[in-house]
């Protein structure tokens, strides 16, 4: 749970097995801390949480992107999904993000989508 607040962040992450079934409640706020430069936390982006490779994470969140004080990228996200499966938002909201609220795709986040097919 994330108490009553605001709660300054990035690059944290549940990653794998050990998290599935976990919840989140967000009764204060997420804000995203300032990025550095060109600084990534995953994959290539800035992104304050991420779900990776785990199954049924349930999240119920308040986010604040921060954006005043982003460099100019569009990849800089309030929660990532990465390879996670089975994921549940009942609550979303979103405020300030330079780029996208919630971001999905798969475990890597860096490999081709489409791996080429065999000759």
């Amino acid at each position: 749970m994330i108490p009553d607040g605001t709660f300054i962040h990035a690059g944290v992450m549940l990653s794998g097995a050990t998290y599935n079934g976990t919840t989140i409640v967000c009764y204060g706020e997420l804000k995203l801390r300032a990025r550095v430069g060109t600084e990534t936390t995953f994959g290539g982006s800035f992104v304050g949480l991420i779900i990776k490779d785990c199954e049924n994470v349930t999240l119920y969140y308040r986010g604040h992107g921060n954006r005043t004080n982003q460099t100019d990228n569009e990849h800089c996200h309030l929660v990532g999904i990465a390879g996670a499966t089975s994921f549940h938002a009942p609550i979303f909201t979103r405020a300030e993000v330079r780029g996208d609220g919630l971001y999905v795709s798969q475990s890597d986040w860096s490999s081709a989508l489409h791996p080429a097919e065999p000759p």
